[in-house]
């Protein structure tokens, strides 16, 4: 069998044995979880899974690449399980922003010059998406937004962020945001 190009090419999904995983979370099952499935899929001996607030600043500017998930409303998923409208409260998104730009500003700090961050949440409510990123870019100009790839050019707002409504082809909805630290 021929090989292609593609297939010859290093896998950009890994880090090789350069590479470290970190994870912070207030869960305790959740972070033994993650453990677990780390361990199983042989990167345990590179991940670091802490429980801890990643509100907190830690650290330093060490990381090439930083991946907020932040806990958000979960305004994403109703497409998917439509029940949870009901369990959601219109103040959600106010309630959840100041926590999603303290995570966003402790974990920005572990970047160094010239690496990306990625922000994102699985809900489409502009006060835990582009507010957050907005906010923060004001505060901390060393950062910019960075390009998002073509493929998701039907999902891009005007910022050049990615917001993919819930329900469209079955997925959730979620938002994403790349941002690149200054060299």
């Amino acid at each position: 069998m021929q090989r292609t190009r593609e297939q010859n090419a290093p896998d950009r999904r890994t880090t090789g044995d350069a590479g470290r995983f970190e994870s912070v979370d207030l869960d305790e099952p959740r972070v033994a979880r993650a453990r677990e499935r780390l361990i199983a899929a042989g990167a345990g001996g590179s991940a670091l899974v802490l429980v801890g607030d990643a509100a907190l600043p830690r650290g330093e500017a060490d990381c090439d690449r930083v991946l907020v998930d932040a806990p958000c409303s979960g305004t994403g998923i109703v497409g998917r399980q439509p029940e949870a409208r009901w369990r959601k409260d219109s103040g959600d998104g106010a309630r959840l922003a100041p926590m999603q730009s303290a995570i966003l500003g402790a974990s920005a700090q572990r970047l160094r010059r010239g690496g990306s961050l990625v922000y994102a949440v699985c809900s489409t409510d502009p006060r835990e998406s582009e507010a957050v990123v907005d906010a923060f870019l004001i505060a901390q100009p060393e950062f910019t937004r960075g390009s998002i790839s073509e493929r998701y050019a039907q999902f891009l707002t005007p910022a050049g962020d990615v917001r993919v409504p819930p329900g469209i082809a079955g997925r959730d909805g979620f938002y994403i945001a790349r941002l690149l630290r200054q060299a």
